[in-house]
């Protein structure tokens, strides 16, 4: 019988069948640390945030647009804590293009690079 890679306890057959080679209750702690992260990530994120210290220019379900508050460019951001997906991410390009038309972009900064987001660099 195999045992859990966290605590050494021997894992029960119900164990085996979660794949994770942890026993039931490491799996649980793993899962309350993985929400607590996010909790505490969500908390400490000035993007996550989403005050609206700057003008706002677009707001959905799934990203917000505004001015950066420490540069001159617009700010395109995913509500989510999480990495973009090829679809949202084009959505946003997409959306940013509506509302500035002909603007390019640049990648997020490095003083927030745990949160996904990218620049809208205006014509001028």
């Amino acid at each position: 019988m195999s045992t859990c890679s966290k605590c050494g306890r021997e894992l029960s057959t119900e164990d085996h069948k979660n794949n994770t080679g942890l026993c039931a209750s490491c799996l649980r702690a793993n899962d309350r640390e993985k929400a607590d992260k996010s909790l505490l990530h969500r908390f400490l994120c000035k993007l996550c945030k989403a005050e609206h210290l700057t003008d706002w220019y677009y707001e959905d379900d799934d990203i917000w647009i505004a001015d950066c508050m420490t540069c001159d460019n617009i700010i395109v951001v995913l509500k989510e804590h999480r990495n973009w997906t090829a679809e949202e991410l084009l959505a946003a390009k997409m959306r940013a293009r509506e509302l500035f038309p002909g603007c390019s972009f640049k990648d997020g900064c490095h003083v927030l690079p745990d949160h996904p987001h990218f620049y809208v660099e205006r014509m001028r």
